[in-house]
């Protein structure tokens, strides 16, 4: 992946005036790179962040709500130190959720193998959640609540009744 883009092109170099008039290192002329707020890198940037909520992003970045919702805008110009700042967070927040969703799938597997030992009905009630609820999670139709995630941790950790 690219991280930075300079200008160049004919244009920024004045190429055709110096192909008439020769050479001249002076006329070359230095653009520099676009600003890291700017362009595709920023687009980017701003699609990941629409990935988690604005309040947790600035949270994890230490930046102003207001900050990280003008860079999932696209607006704005942040500084390079802020947009190092944002994808320190993201990666963090990314990590976080990939992790928390290897979690709940291990928690759904575990309760799986005890919906089959002891019943979904039986184990909806030891979990006090509506057995269409525990269905549909158990089918992958339905991601868990925490609520409901936390319930089916508790039913895990007991010894299977039988």
């Amino acid at each position: 992946m690219a991280g930075r883009i300079r200008l160049v092109g004919k244009e920024a170099n004045r190429w055709e005036e110096q192909l008439r008039l020769g050479s001249d290192p002076v006329a070359q002329i230095d653009y520099g790179v676009v600003p890291e707020g700017a362009g595709p890198a920023l687009a980017t940037l701003g699609e990941r962040c629409r990935h988690f909520p604005v309040r947790a992003v600035a949270a994890a970045a230490g930046l102003s709500v207001g900050g990280v919702s003008a860079i999932r805008r696209g607006t704005g110009r942040p500084t390079s130190r802020t947009l190092a700042r944002v994808r320190v967070a993201l990666a963090r927040l990314e990590w976080e959720a990939e992790q928390s969703a290897s979690d709940a799938a291990d928690v759904i597997v575990g309760v799986r193998e005890r919906a089959t030992s002891v019943g979904l009905r039986r184990l909806a009630a030891d979990v006090a959640v509506h057995p269409a609820v525990l269905s549909r999670v158990l089918a992958g139709k339905r991601k868990p609540s925490p609520a409901v995630l936390a319930k089916l941790r508790t039913v895990l950790a007991k010894q299977p009744v039988g």
